[in-house]
């Protein structure tokens, strides 16, 4: 190939060849103009070549990939080993902190070189999560919910979930048993750490006792929450008695006991008798009074024990029983524990919890007695047999077990350990050693000590039965065997003193399916978050359950027909004794023991915040008379001679229903008056209107919800057409009721809500359809849940409590 080569003409040549056609700039800023010439290509010898330097490149330049563990630091890529005076650009280079994998480059330029882009990249890699704990822990059975939760810092952005091996538990459970927990944390920038713990909920750390009584073992049954329990031995059958909460047991005759069922405001003293033909036990209410340690002289005449608050509100008691009411008297007053029966010499020895508890008797013939003082040390787990008194003394250099002879006033020390449940057979102290542990009831076997010593020992007592790693309490005996629970699983034991042999007479236990009761008359009322109703399951004893809590609490050991909540002031309606239905009250704010009202089988209680109203009901259920009395019951009065049901007052008007209308009773001038054209058996108010249930038609065969003034004008019909609303409750702007309607298939059977001015009946809100499923007649409403008891009659529905959260309509079993 020819290269060409290009001339210029030096400038002076140009200038002269131009000067004919053209001008030169002068001064004074005139223009020089300048001629052009068009270049001239010329043939360029083979021998002359030309190029330009080549290029450099960063070839001795790093920007590598890199790997790092998670620290909560930043982290990025930077050149290594790059030119002086480089340019450099980076592109995404962070820098970073959170775990991922990051793409950056960079370009480098510098003169000389040929500009270059590097990729590479940054993994961050997740660290492994330390310093986090997660323990097994066990905790004592209360009713409460418990749960076992991660120890430890965790970083920011964490979120840890729970599971365990049984169905709907997480990390919190309330029954006896073993769960295993799995806690597993997340973290953007950690691996995820899985770590399990197992949660136990053992039987809490109280005394069940039992007893022996004929061919019979009454007992609490530690795998069915205490519940009182009867096992015959000669046909092996295990019975549930009653839900009943029991202190103590004493023996009647054969196969028969006499127990305190205990509840948080009222408690009771009942027999219990297990009939062998039937195979079933039969129970029977005989004195109504929160009764602890109870000692009986016959079947007619106990002794027991009331601990209040306070020493003014506690005493020992005598209780004599007949036909009639019981004969009560007062004893002594002041805290007592540990009643013993001396009929020897007619005492009740104990520990004067009103001083100290220290070993203390009285007369069983006097009242209001001053108490007399027997030994000068604090004793508990007090025991009378044969002349002597067994107990373990508290003394400050450690507990241990004592004998003192009543005739002679000796005193002997029997061990250096402490002992419960003392049983005294052949000559030997056996008691469940709770030296070991630190629990008032649970010990690490059952020992055994002589019961005679000549002298006082000063060693501990020998280990009859091994407790294992849990321990052993509740210790009873009778013929020459020990009854106690093995606390692992709760095994309940027989052990034949003779050839130490062992059996559990739980061994087949199967928790029974409770049987739908065919009680009726449930009421639910609501006082705060508690929730109050009768329990259908337990004999139709008053309960609360709380809301928040989920706890659930026996307020009553006899049956309960009806009970209002008015204000701070609980009105109960109560078999007190054998068939009486008596009227008590009780302060919730600051609550006692049921406070005794009246006799007249006071139902529908409520009041204008002076006078408390009620319905009196015979002995054959009927309510006869409306009745008018002061707020603790005195001053009862009859205001109303005909029976009456649904009592509500408004600014001094009573209204109710009788014989299916309504009436408005002026209660200061005593004058009735009867709302015209309205026929219902059921209506609420707020206040203002009436809601009834508006019966009309043809033998009032149609049903419908109303409204109207309180005199009865103005009546508007607020729903209608397949609607019968047999119960009607008025919050907060709203009328709740229950339809209980039969067609097509009950698909208008339920639970609904309308505004209270409501005028069109397209507006209701279904709640809950029934549809052979949920009875809901029997309802409260608070601000977040609708409760009910799921029962329509005797056989429909299965009595247990739901409650209905009133943001997703969603019913759920809570009692």
């Amino acid at each position: 190939m020819k290269l060409k080569r290009i001339i210029f003409l030096p400038l002076a040549l140009l200038l002269l060849a131009s000067c004919g056609n053209s001008k030169v700039s002068q001064s004074n800023n005139s223009t020089l103009s300048l001629p052009t010439f068009p270049s001239v290509e010329l043939p360029i010898s083979d021998d002359i070549t030309s190029s330009s330097p080549a290029l450099k490149t960063f070839d001795e330049v790093k920007f590598e990939s890199s790997d790092v563990t998670y620290d909560g630091l930043p982290h990025t890529l930077e050149v290594q080993n790059a030119p002086v005076n480089t340019q450099i650009v980076y592109k995404n280079n962070g820098p970073f902190i959170n775990a991922g994998k990051y793409d950056m480059s960079v370009t480098l330029s510098l003169q000389g070189y040929q500009t270059t882009t590097l990729n590479a990249s940054l993994t961050i890699t997740k660290a492994t999560l330390t310093g986090i704990t997660f323990k097994d822990q066990t905790f004592e059975y209360d009713g409460l919910p418990h749960a076992i939760q991660i120890t430890g810092v965790l970083p920011e952005n964490s979120s840890v979930s729970y599971s365990s091996n049984v169905l709907d538990i997480t990390n919190s459970a309330t029954e006896i048993g073993s769960y295993l927990i799995t806690a597993t944390i997340k973290n953007p920038n950690y691996e995820d750490t899985v770590l399990t713990a197992t949660l136990t909920i053992r039987a809490n750390d109280e005394n069940r006792v039992m007893k022996v009584s004929g061919d019979t073992l009454f007992f609490q049954n530690a795998l069915d929450e205490n519940k009182f329990y009867a096992y015959n031995f000669s046909d092996q059958e295990i019975v549930r008695i009653s839900g009943d909460k029991i202190s103590d047991i004493i023996t009647l005759e054969n196969n028969q006991v006499a127990y305190t069922s205990n509840a948080l405001l009222f408690g009771s003293i009942k027999t219990a008798s297990y009939i062998t033909t039937s195979k079933t036990v039969e129970i029977e209410t005989i004195h109504s009074a929160n009764a602890q340690y109870l000692q009986h002289e016959n079947a007619n005449v106990y002794y027991y024990a009331i601990n209040g608050l306070t020493n003014a509100n506690s005493g020992i008691y005598k209780v004599v029983l007949s036909n009639d009411e019981p004969s009560v008297t007062l004893l002594s007053s002041g805290k007592a524990n540990y009643l013993q029966l001396d009929k020897t010499n007619n005492r009740l020895y104990f520990a004067d919890g009103a001083n100290g508890n220290k070993l203390s008797y009285i007369n069983t013939n006097s009242l209001n007695q001053q108490r007399i003082l027997l030994r000068d040390e604090k004793i508990n787990n007090l025991l009378l047999d044969n002349g002597s008194l067994y107990y373990c003394v508290n003394n400050m250099l450690g507990d241990y077990l004592e004998k003192y002879t009543i005739n002679s006033g000796n005193i002997r020390k029997l061990t250096i350990d402490a002992g419960t449940n003392l049983q005294i057979i052949d000559g030997k102290v056996y008691y469940v050693n709770v030296d070991i542990l630190t629990s008032n009831y649970v010990g690490k076997g059952i020992y055994m000590v002589n019961a005679n010593p000549s002298s006082d020992n000063n060693n501990m007592g020998t280990q009859v039965v091994d407790g294992g790693e849990l321990g052993a309490c509740s210790l009873s005996s009778h013929n020459g065997k020990l009854y106690y629970y093995d606390v692992n699983e709760y095994k309940l034991i027989e052990y034949t003193i003779s050839s130490g042999t062992i059996k559990n007479l739980l061994d087949k236990f199967v928790k029974p399916v409770d049987p739908t009761p065919l009680s009726t008359g449930g009421k639910l009322e609501m006082y705060h978050n508690t929730l109050y109703y009768l329990d259908l399951y337990d004999g139709k004893t008053l309960h609360t359950y709380n809301i928040e809590t989920k706890l659930n609490v026996r307020v009553t050991s006899n049956k309960v027909e009806d009970f209002s909540i008015i204000g701070d002031i609980l009105y109960v309606n109560m078999v007190s004794y054998l068939v009486n239905n008596d009227l008590y009250y009780t302060d919730l704010k600051q609550p006692g023991e049921l406070q005794f009202v009246n006799k007249f089988s006071a139902k529908e209680v409520c009041s204008d915040g002076e006078y408390i109203y009620y319905v009196e009901e015979n002995a054959a259920g009927v309510n006869t008379a409306i009745h008018k009395a002061e707020m603790d019951g005195s001053n009862d009065e009859i205001i109303y001679d005909k029976g009456a049901t649904n009592l509500r007052v408004v600014e001094n008007i009573l209204y109710f229903i009788d014989e299916s209308s309504i009436h408005a009773f002026n209660l200061s001038t005593k004058m009735d008056s009867k709302l015209d054209s309205i026929h219902t058996d059921t209506f609420d108010t707020d206040g203002t209107y009436l809601y009834y249930r508006d019966m009309y038609g043809l033998a009032y065969a149609n049903k419908r919800l109303s409204r109207c003034d309180l005199d009865g004008d103005n009546k508007v019909k607020m729903v209608e057409g397949n609607t019968d609303p047999v119960s009607i409750k008025y919050y907060n702007e709203y009328i709740y009721y229950y339809s209980d309607i039969t067609i097509n298939g009950n698909q208008y059977n339920g639970l609904y809500r309308v505004k209270s001015d409501l005028n069109d009946s397209t507006t209701k809100i279904l709640i809950l359809l029934c549809d052979n499923t949920y009875y809901a007649k029997t309802f409260v409403v608070s601000d977040e849940y609708i409760f009910f008891l799921n029962y329509s009659t005797a056989i429909l529905g299965d009595s247990y409590i739901y409650e209905i959260d009133l943001s997703t309509f969603e019913p759920k079993k809570i009692a």
